[in-house]
């Protein structure tokens, strides 16, 4: 063998090290670079669930909170009916010149005698204490 054989030796056994090295680095990186992808796929569609799931979370408060508004909404207005009703009740209640208030208030009255018998006190308001008075002298008390 020369020098000359041995050099080529060398470098042929070289060389095939070389691309023994260099495809084992390939494999390597494809398999570094396969990974990293199946990471960030993982990742992506992690955070896409977390991301649906919370756009439903929200949409779902959004809708109870729209409903929510409306029942209070509701309430009010009837509130509101019913405090115009009471009101206008109170005032024709209220009012001397309803009609049938003598009759009422003598039903009233049989009504809180067979109720309580003779063991109450009455005390009117001052639109109806002389009606009041009356009745109760036509009825001997």
């Amino acid at each position: 063998m020369t020098l000359e054989t041995l050099a080529k030796d060398i470098a042929k056994s070289a060389e095939a090290e070389a691309s023994a090295m260099l495809k084992s680095a390939q494999d390597d990186a494809k398999a570094i670079l396969a990974e990293a992808n199946s990471k960030a796929d993982s990742i992506r569609s992690e955070a896409s669930a977390r991301t649906e799931r919370e756009a439903n979370q929200i949409a779902r408060e959004v809708v109870a909170s729209a409903r929510q508004a409306n029942q209070k909404e509701i309430l009010v207005a009837r509130r509101k009916v019913l405090d115009e009703t009471l009101e206008s009740a109170s005032n024709e209640l209220g009012s001397p010149k309803m009609s049938g208030r003598a009759s009422l208030l003598k039903s009233l009255m049989a009504k809180a005698d067979k109720i309580g018998g003779n063991d109450y006190s009455i005390r009117p308001v001052e639109l109806d204490r002389k009606a009041l008075s009356e009745l109760a002298k036509a009825q001997g008390r």
